[in-house]
């Protein structure tokens, strides 16, 4: 994949480092606008899917050895920026083949915002299902851009909090 200079760009989460990945796809060519952001977002999903799995292996090795995982993001950057010059957009790489999948902070981030639009529309006396599932999901990536710092902390805390839930339910020890 050939990005040229000037290039719009995002910031994404891959393993918990914000990275930039470029946004090459825009409306004006032979894609229409929902195309475009279809593309870039499923361009910025499979970015973050293969190189965050690059991450997690050098993490688990690292750690598997008694070493601490601590890169620089810079370099982190360099190796993405290296990674994405010999990306091919939709070819076949191997894995598991599934679906478009988030990281589970950006999964929960996603659905404060969700949850942040149906209440907004709500409070304006709109419908939900009279927005749709599209146009709300639509509304709440952008609000995640604009919002990302605030969801995503609090996709963490709730994330980290689900997580004690679970560990004290694991300790209650009772007969039934």
């Amino acid at each position: 994949m050939e990005i040229v200079a000037g290039t719009a760009t995002k910031e994404i989460t891959v393993q918990g480092f914000r990275l930039v990945v470029p946004t090459p796809y825009a409306e004006g060519h032979t894609l229409t606008e929902a195309e475009a952001a279809v593309l870039n977002q499923t361009l910025a999903e499979n970015l973050r899917n293969n190189f965050g799995s690059m991450i997690k292996k050098e993490k688990d090795e690292a750690e598997s050895k008694g070493a601490e995982f601590n890169p620089d993001t810079a370099a982190l950057q360099a190796n993405l920026d290296d990674y994405i010059a010999e990306y091919e957009f939709g070819a076949k790489r191997g894995g598991n083949g599934g679906g478009v999948k988030l990281d589970p902070v950006e999964r929960k981030a996603l659905q404060l915002s969700k949850d942040t639009i149906k209440r907004a529309i709500q409070a304006k006396g709109g419908k939900i299902k009279d927005v749709g599932a599209e146009r709300i999901t639509e509304l709440a990536e952008k609000y995640l851009e604009q919002n990302s710092e605030v969801l995503f902390e609090q996709a963490r805390e709730l994330l980290d909090a689900e997580q004690r839930a679970k560990d004290a339910v694991a300790e209650v020890q009772f007969d039934l």
